[in-house]
């Protein structure tokens, strides 16, 4: 299990120390598990302790109208979608597409 705390708004993560009386378990795997999924996909830790405990992959942020002026600008500097992708938390595909219904929005 685990809880979250608010320190300096900033969330905490920390694992409680569960005991099974059988098996192989680590008390602290879940811990593990989340950290090594946080680290190899670059989810925040809260997405990936939802991962291990769900086996749900999260859902890009919503993408503000701030966020899609700023990707048309860093596009037009030459900029990839994919590392577009990567700066804003999505696949370059998801990025493309929110470029596309930006320009049909007339947002950018």
């Amino acid at each position: 299990m685990y809880f979250s705390s608010s320190v300096n708004n900033k969330s905490v993560f920390s694992c409680a120390y569960s005991s099974v009386s059988s098996g192989n378990y680590h008390p602290y795997r879940e811990c593990w598990e989340a950290l090594g999924v946080s680290i190899l996909t670059g989810w925040t830790p809260e997405q990936a302790f939802d991962y291990v405990y769900t086996g749900k992959r999260p859902r890009p942020a919503k993408t503000t109208d701030d966020d899609i002026r700023e990707m048309a600008r860093l596009k037009a500097k030459g900029m990839t979608y994919k590392k577009l992708g990567e700066m804003f938390g999505m696949s370059g595909s998801t990025v493309y597409d929110r470029l596309k219904e930006g320009r049909q929005k007339q947002i950018i």
